[in-house]
């Protein structure tokens, strides 16, 4: 393009330019209009520019990264893109400092097109942003297409864009389209892209996209070999460790994840998606600490942002209580102080959202039992039956999957096996997500995916075979680490009864065990005359009754009393 064109091109491009120094606004804003830019404007942080963003449209956005007090230049893209302020077709400049390096590293899903760094000169910047600018329109189509959501036309509109754009640009078209596959799915398609040219010499996107592929097609020895050379190759290349991390998650190898996780924000720890994730991972292992740490970290990253999320309080008081659980004498009131204090601010925070309030109360009757207060901890628990009864189901579909999980998870541990079943149910109808509705499944008392009946029979079948051998320990232990992943599930839970029961023949079984026993029989009292179950229930009903030295304490527990 000639340079008149350009001048051309950049008359019609309406400008916002973000820097907390007056100083700096004005002399970028100079520039740009010797450039030939007609329209700009400028603001001093990122409340002013999302309230531009809201009146008109902008074709390039020039942001500084560190706007003083507030949110910064990234928090700030990512509100205009996440609320569609602005369009995928905007240019979007980040300006850094060398300072900053360390933390525009954080972003994932919403990433500038280019950074410039300071201090910044006029002819550079001229340079820069002709390049950048040129590259843009070269991308348009597609871009456009991505505006309307519609990634078919996107696939398409990246066809017909390399067949007339300058050679110089195909690498941008062909990492588009690649990406494109990705989000669609197609990943033969996408590897195509990833693995064309020198197999010595890719360049990090394609690496790191074909890793990205090989996890979609879950060919994971391959993407773990390509993602182990990158991290060799560039160890500051957090987009690795979080793919890895994703990968060793699908392995449900949560320490491995854990310990990637750690690494990643320790390159970049501003990300509230990283810190989610690690604490996630955490949770999983049972380092109740490192969760605490990395729900805080969340919570401090995306607080007043578009990424700001009811689930990190709740993760947070209930990491916090689990702690506390572990602990004794002063750090016990510390850490459930620090859970009610989080509880009554996502209360506060979202006062409307039922499953919320739910989840809140629940989190508030665990806190309490730990405590030792038998009468807030039944009063909670009721109030959140309460809400439970009159909660209107559309409100899960403005919830997070996982806290409606979680909700439904703690009904049932704490044996309310009609709400947790019935908050399932209606989780299940509502996702289209095949994962989650395995997730889903692993709750319920009876599969119903095909995955997870397959799956439960796998694990099943273990414990079955070491009782056929007659080695109770082996199988009760197959039995109860089943459990762990599918604790409802009802022909498990009369499984390990039997083992329980099998074994008292020989020895007394010891408090744990007894307790076991119990939460088994409470997980399975809704078998009724009907169920093909029922006879093997009644049977070893009755037999668990001899078990419990407590005639009351038997007889309240095995008819499902809770609460």
């Amino acid at each position: 393009m000639k340079q008149i064109d350009i001048i051309k091109t950049w008359s019609k491009q309406r400008c916002l330019v973000i820097d907390d120094i007056a100083d700096v606004r004005a002399s970028i804003k100079r520039w740009l209009v010797d450039f030939g830019c007609r329209d700009v404007d400028t603001a001093g942080n990122a409340e002013e520019a999302i309230d531009l963003c809201q009146h008109h449209r902008y074709d390039v956005i020039l942001a500084d990264y560190n706007l003083g007090a507030g949110k910064n230049g990234q928090q700030f893209l990512e509100e205009v893109r996440f609320h569609k302020l602005v369009s995928n077709t905007a240019l979007f400049i980040m300006i850094t400092a060398e300072a900053d390096t360390h933390y525009v590293l954080h972003a994932i899903e919403y990433q500038p097109d280019d950074y410039l760094s300071k201090p910044l000169n006029r002819n550079s910047l001229r340079k820069r942003l002709d390049s950048a600018l040129l590259k843009n329109e070269a991308l348009r189509p597609i871009k456009k297409a991505l505006d309307e959501n519609n990634i078919p036309h996107a696939i398409d509109a990246a066809d017909k864009t390399i067949e007339r754009i300058d050679a110089r640009y195909h690498n941008e078209i062909r990492r588009a389209q690649a990406d494109l596959y990705c989000q669609n799915g197609d990943w033969d398609k996408a590897l195509a892209i990833y693995n064309s040219g020198s197999s010595d010499n890719l360049p990090l996107w394609k690496q790191i996209g074909s890793a990205r592929a090989k996890i979609g097609k879950k060919d994971f020895k391959d993407a773990e070999k390509i993602l182990n050379q990158i991290i060799q190759q560039t160890p500051l290349c957090v987009e690795a460790r979080d793919l890895q991390a994703e990968l060793f998650n699908l392995r449900n190898d949560q320490l491995r994840r854990q310990e990637v996780l750690s690494q990643a924000v320790k390159i970049s720890p501003r990300s509230s998606q990283r810190q989610r994730a690690l604490g996630d991972a955490s949770r999983a292992t049972g380092d109740h600490g490192q969760a605490i740490q990395a729900w805080r970290s969340a919570l401090r990253h995306s607080r007043n942002t578009c990424q700001e999320q009811a689930d990190d309080y709740l993760h947070l008081a209930n990491s916090l209580n689990e702690l506390a659980n572990e602990s004794r004498g002063s750090k016990v009131a510390e850490l459930t102080k620090e859970a009610m204090e989080t509880l009554n601010k996502v209360e506060k925070k979202y006062p409307r959202n039922k499953v919320v309030q739910l989840r809140s109360k629940q989190l508030r009757a665990e806190v309490f039992d730990v405590q030792g207060n038998p009468e807030e901890y039944s009063r909670e628990l009721q109030e959140a039956i309460d809400v439970h009864h009159a909660l209107d189901y559309d409100a899960l579909r403005t919830t997070s999957v996982q806290l409606c999980i979680d909700s439904a998870r703690s009904f049932m541990n704490h044996g309310f096996y009609e709400e947790g079943e019935k908050l399932l149910e209606e989780l299940a109808e509502l996702t289209s997500d095949h994962e989650l509705s395995v997730q889903i499944d692993k709750l319920r008392r009876e599969p119903q995916t095909r995955e997870g009946i397959s799956y439960a029979a796998k694990l099943n079948k273990v414990g079955i075979e070491f009782y056929e051998m007659r080695e109770m320990y082996q199988a009760q232990e197959a039995f109860e680490k089943v459990l762990n992943e599918l604790p409802n599930h009802t022909g498990l839970n009369l499984n390990l009864i039997q083992v329980l029961v099998a074994r008292q023949v020989k020895e007394q079984l010891d408090e744990k065990e007894k307790h076991l026993l119990v939460q088994c029989v409470r997980r399975v009292k809704h078998i009724t005359p009907r169920s093909p179950h029922y006879k093997r229930f009644e049977y070893l009903r009755e037999k668990c009754a001899d078990l419990i030295e407590d005639e009351s304490t038997t007889e309240n527990s095995l008819t499902g009393a809770a609460g």
